[in-house]
């Protein structure tokens, strides 16, 4: 293929990139049917999902796989922008999540390597497990797809405390999500004072 042609189809994949990250990502509140299953972080610390990983926090939640090189990396950078707006409430108030689609690939250790290649600060956990147990778990968030490279891109702003979740569908902004999180903090406010 012609040096020109290979330009102008990038050039073309990047537009259609960022169209779709600027459209305003659709949400609602989802009640899933979440099973609290054993997986593992990139440090090969084990948890069960909702119980240990998010437990009572704030959690931001998506699924990814590392050799992805269209949805996924948008994903990280939306996630990583995240991370830098919570600063020092990273990991106390809020965790971020990536679970992983592709778990016979993607091993505690590869994703290790690939948070610490894209700046992932502690409280921002990759995770995996046996792969009957991820399926499991992407069944009950109504993310499965039986192709990996057919997963569509889905967030999810969660409080633990309330079990109540938010689907944002597409490219979320950072600021949509950080939206989601500080109603999801206000309304905490507003229990405690009841």
């Amino acid at each position: 293929m012609p040096q020109q042609s290979r330009c102008i189809l990038l050039c073309c994949a990047l537009l259609l990139a960022l169209a779709v990250q600027v459209q305003a990502a659709e949400t609602n509140i989802v009640h899933p049917n979440i099973p609290d299953v054993e997986l593992v972080d990139q440090a090969g610390a084990k948890g069960r999902f909702v119980s240990d990983f998010i437990g009572d926090r704030l959690a931001v939640l998506t699924f990814t796989f590392t050799s992805c090189k269209t949805v996924c990396p948008v994903l990280d950078g939306i996630f990583k922008s995240v991370q830098g707006d919570l600063a020092d409430r990273l990991g106390k108030e809020v965790v971020i999540l990536t679970v992983t689609v592709d778990p016979d690939r993607d091993v505690p250790e590869r994703l290790q390597h690939h948070a610490e290649r894209i700046g992932a600060k502690p409280g921002w956990s990759y995770l995996t497990g046996e792969k009957e147990t991820v399926n499991t778990l992407l069944r009950g968030v109504e993310a499965y797809a039986a192709d990996i490279l057919d997963h569509s891109p889905t967030v999810f702003v969660v409080d633990g405390r309330n079990d109540v979740w938010t689907r944002l569908y597409g490219f979320p902004t950072p600021e949509e999500i950080s939206k989601v999180l500080d109603g999801y903090r206000a309304s905490r406010v507003a229990h405690s004072k009841l």
